[in-house]
């Protein structure tokens, strides 16, 4: 299990998440956004990685997209060329989300 990631935003706001271990291959991938905690799930329900994220544009950008793509960063480095290795579906706390909502407006 994992601890800690990278998050790469592009111009458009796009966003991928370089996870330092192989991610799950053929099973379906949620990251769950619980305040500044991303919680990374198979299919199964099984934890592999969580990880505390403090960067507020971090957030705001996984809060507005429904899924991301995710790199793998095994070692610790990307190996180029680079390729989504998985999709992950973001959900969200519906608490958290409704603070959000609230302190965004």
């Amino acid at each position: 299990m994992f601890n800690e990631c990278e998050f790469i935003i592009g111009k458009d706001k796009s966003l991928v998440v370089v996870v330092p271990q192989s991610v799950p291959k053929g099973e379906a991938i949620t990251i769950r956004v619980v305040d500044q905690t991303l919680f990374f799930y198979k299919n199964d329900e099984s934890l592999f990685g969580r990880v505390t994220c403090e960067c507020a544009k971090t957030l705001r950008c996984l809060r507005k997209k429904k899924r991301v793509g995710l790199i793998e960063a095994l070692g610790g480095a990307i190996k180029f060329p680079v390729y989504i290795a998985a999709i992950a579906q973001i959900q969200m706390d519906t608490t958290a989300y409704n603070a959000y909502s609230r302190d965004a407006a």
